[in-house]
């Protein structure tokens, strides 16, 4: 049993096992041991160690934009899944206003002075923009 098992276990045995407790113990005591080492000018948070994988996937998410493999890109994906699917009224709300010559999207465009008007291009390009970024963070990545 090497010395990030023994330190576990002895937290396991010290908080009768409860996982709230045990996770703050446990990571309590592996970060002191990992800073204690580097203090002592010893090897100190190694490339596959959690801390370092956690700040360097922040850090290249704000630098290159969250990946496929991002959590909170997994999660909206999963939301939208949930919501159900590309062609619910939550993924596609345009679909309320029917099809190009409906008489509900007429009603509609009509005041914004037709279909060729500032307004109206205007609406259509942000209405294209939110659609494009939500059907951006819908890819899920298979890991």
């Amino acid at each position: 049993m090497n010395e990030e098992w023994r330190i576990a276990a002895e937290c396991a045995v010290q908080t009768g096992g409860n996982p709230g407790l045990f996770a703050g113990c446990t990571a309590g005591r592996l970060t002191l041991k990992e800073l204690t080492q580097c203090i002592s000018g010893g090897s100190c948070f190694g490339p596959d160690n959690t801390i370092v994988k956690a700040y360097t996937d922040a850090l290249h998410d704000l630098l290159q934009g969250p990946g496929t493999g991002n959590e909170f890109r997994k999660a909206l994906g999963k939301l939208r899944e949930a919501s159900g699917g590309a062609n619910s009224v939550i993924n596609n709300p345009g679909q309320l206003l029917g099809g190009e010559g409906s008489d509900v999207r007429q009603f509609v465009e009509r005041p914004l002075g037709g279909e060729q008007s500032f307004l109206n291009k205007g609406a259509r390009d942000a209405y294209r923009a939110v659609a494009q970024a939500l059907q951006d963070t819908s890819v899920v990545s298979h890991k």
